[in-house]
């Protein structure tokens, strides 16, 4: 039983891997350059220096891989995002080839092909899974005028990983469609565009935006970031009189789950410092730690600003 236990973990975590390693592939292939490939929360990041290893998740999904496209040259897609299809595909071919091969690896050939048919239609098949859009999607149904704002996506992306501040890029990552937060690319252009007038301390703009977020048919993920960085807000501006009406279970469960995030990390101490919590030095601790670590290295002066302002108001 133990050994059935670590054949399908290993078959499993093989697909990812190879699944991640295939949208290198095929973006190196289209002139990209890595910037970082995670499996579960594991990120190996691409420096000026070298590698390095840190930590990184977003919620709903098993890895990732984040590439710069070339500047200098039009914009294709479409292999970078087949790429870790036919990675899957191709354990596929070594699954059914361990099947016939002998008794022994039997198992695996059946482990390592059926995981990998479950990646190739969980992510061939053009969905929308818990509203995040999947490879198939990209290559089969995005919209020409969503293009752009892909392009935009993986740049402001990028730019944050080395350390670009968010109201220090290009303006034209910005452009979007304000009033239709239910697309998924103009949602996340939204969210980014909300964080660059935070840090631009337009305040007033930023709240529109979230609020728009929050009421409308967006992915969950978008809206607890919304509530989350609108309670900041409120934090900042209110300290322990704050209204935290927006913070219900989902949004508090969201909170404590995303744990490598600043944001998330941030309100945290400032919820846990407004109840007097012995937990909020800890957890001040932990937020100044993960800034010094965090892949998002544009986004650290920004919310490092947010804690001294939150802090003092709650003194």
């Amino acid at each position: 039983m133990v050994e059935i236990t670590i054949i399908v973990f290993i078959c499993m975590l093989l697909n990812i891997v190879i699944h991640e390693v295939g949208h290198m592939i095929g973006g190196y292939i289209l002139g990209y350059k890595i910037v970082f490939i995670r499996i579960g929360s594991k990120t190996l990041v691409k420096e000026e220096n070298g590698w390095s290893v840190k930590k990184f998740n977003v919620p709903g999904t098993a890895g990732q891989c984040i590439m710069e496209p070339p500047s200098d040259r039009e914009f294709k897609w479409r292999l970078y995002f087949l790429g870790g299809i036919m990675g899957n595909f191709v354990l596929v071919i070594i699954g059914l080839i361990f099947i016939f091969l002998t008794k022994s690896t039997r198992l695996i050939g059946i482990e390592l092909a059926f995981f990998a048919l479950y990646f190739i239609v969980a992510n061939g098949l053009p969905l929308k899974i818990g509203g995040i859009v999947n490879d198939g999607y990209h290559i089969f149904r995005m919209k020409k005028e969503d293009e752009k704002k892909l392009y935009a996506q993986l740049m402001i992306a990028v730019k944050d990983m080395k350390g670009v501040c968010i109201k220090d890029m290009d303006e034209d990552y910005f452009e979007c469609n304000e009033d239709h937060p239910e697309n998924f690319f103009d949602c996340y252009i939204m969210m980014i565009k909300a964080l660059r007038y935070i840090e631009c301390h337009e305040y007033e703009k930023a709240k529109l935006l979230l609020n728009r977020i929050i009421n409308s048919k967006a992915i969950s993920f978008y809206k607890w970031n919304a509530k989350s960085e609108l309670l900041l807000i409120e934090i900042e501006e209110n300290g322990k009189d704050a209204n935290l009406e927006l913070l219900n279970k989902k949004t508090k469960k969201y909170v404590k789950k995303q744990v490598y995030a600043l944001s998330t990390l941030l309100l945290n101490y400032a919820l846990l410092s407004i109840n007097n919590d012995k937990k909020a030095e800890k957890m001040e601790q932990r937020f100044l730690e993960f800034s010094k670590e965090t892949i998002e290295k544009g986004e650290i002066d920004m919310y490092l600003e947010r804690y001294e302002k939150i802090k003092q108001k709650l003194m």
